[in-house]
């Protein structure tokens, strides 16, 4: 678990401001030795007394045929449109197929985002779009400020950068790109192609809570970027599609644009 800190309004049973990392308490669940559990100790949701319909271990004989199921079930909830686009037998005009390289491989593009937390409303959405076709979103839901927590927030926007939280997202563009090449826009999803493809199409804009529109200047608050990944299709239709470690970003799609460029750090 990655250290962060709770923002304004907190909740129930974490304070605003207060740091957590994987020793923090999982309120209200109590270890048998009158400790609370952590996420450092806590492998399993069976002990905080629930599960999931996919995390039902006693339906299964053995750990490998559960946690077989479990990946199952993931790549066909998470990876599925990607797979079926890519290994379609047609894609507009093309064989699916052909937007793959060697070994099933092929170039997956996300957006990534970042955002200063103390800068922007508890609740956010942000947009994204490819020549006024919606591709997808990212947003931030939190109960609102209550009224003591003004001070705090007052102050926590004005202190330095390198102390104020940032929120981080991605958004698939890759199925939205295939649908490109698909409508014949996009010859493929190399990048000679889709990164001018992006800088001339893709825009976003960021609403309130309330649904209010935001201004170009509350964008400043935003770092989006758009990334390519190595990615591959396991012949195994159970399997999860392998990505690799490291990501390409392109600046120059978004710079210029309110709240493009740069990633805060």
């Amino acid at each position: 678990m990655r250290h962060s800190t709770i923002p304004e309004a907190g909740n129930v049973y974490l304070e605003q401001g207060q740091s957590i990392d994987g020793t923090t308490a999982l309120l209200p669940f109590r270890h048998p030795s009158g400790a609370f559990w952590t996420t450092e100790t806590c492998h399993d949701t069976t002990v905080l007394g629930y599960a999931y319909p996919e995390t039902q271990r006693w339906h299964f004989n053995s750990t490998a045929s559960f946690t077989a199921n479990v990946t199952a079930t993931i790549a066909r909830l998470y990876g599925a449109k990607t797979r079926s686009l890519l290994t379609a037998p047609l894609v507009g005009d093309l064989h699916g197929p052909a937007l793959l390289g060697q070994d099933n491989s092929f170039t997956d593009w996300t957006i990534e985002s970042q955002a200063r937390a103390a800068s922007l409303p508890p609740t956010f959405i942000v947009r994204f779009s490819l020549a006024g076709v919606d591709v997808g979103s990212w947003m931030r839901l939190m109960p609102a400020p209550q009224a003591s927590s003004s001070s705090s927030s007052s102050s926590s926007s004005s202190s330095s950068s390198s102390s104020v939280p940032l929120l981080r997202g991605t958004t698939g563009l890759t199925t939205h790109l295939i649908d490109a090449v698909a409508a014949g826009a996009l010859p493929s999803l190399a990048a000679e192609y889709v990164v001018p493809f992006l800088t001339q199409r893709l825009a976003w804009s960021m609403a309130s809570g309330n649904g209010t529109h935001m201004p170009d200047s509350a964008l400043s608050s935003l770092s989006i970027q758009v990334a390519s990944t190595d990615a591959r299709i396991p012949d195994d239709p159970g399997a999860l599609v392998e990505y690799a470690d490291e990501k390409t970003l392109w600046p120059g799609i978004t710079s210029g644009k309110a709240g493009g460029g740069g990633p805060f750090e």
